[in-house]
């Protein structure tokens, strides 16, 4: 089987042991702790410094960290889903404003089509089976 997560991990970070890595994941774009800011990531302030946390992470066969690459601008947030970035004096453009459940999303879709390419390609010695898990985070969410 290859093994692929993604969204909320909250099963432990305390040690190696409790890394989706270690809990035979091959893959998992997710966040560590009970919940974050859906816009911004952000999980609250670390103790040793005043910039906020943020909580969203890639683990793959070619990295195991933050998820820099999937970030919103620092203007995104639930009032503001078009942000202009820029300050004084600097261009405006639009900056990435993406909410997490749709990173999550797209991230399942292209791990579905990534496994039936290898598939229909016959890129693995025999045909594998996959299992997916994709737990919803956002199911309390306001939508109004």
């Amino acid at each position: 089987y290859s093994t692929h997560m993604v969204g909320k991990w909250d099963v432990g970070m305390a040690t190696q042991d409790h890394h989706p890595k270690a809990r035979g994941y091959d893959s998992w774009l997710g966040y560590w702790h009970h919940s974050n800011d859906y816009w911004t990531h952000e999980e609250g302030k670390c103790k040793l410094g005043t910039e906020p946390m943020r909580d969203l992470w890639r683990y793959n066969a070619t990295h195991d960290g933050p998820a820099f690459d999937l970030a919103n601008g620092k203007h995104c947030s639930q009032n503001n889903q078009s942000p202009k970035g820029g300050g004084e004096g600097e261009d405006i453009e639009e900056e990435r404003c993406v909410y997490e459940e749709q990173v999550f999303r797209d991230e399942a879709i292209n791990i579905v089509r990534r496994h039936a390419r290898q598939q229909r390609r016959g890129e693995a010695e025999r045909p594998r089976k996959e299992r997916f898990m994709a737990p919803k985070s956002d199911i309390n969410a306001d939508t109004t």
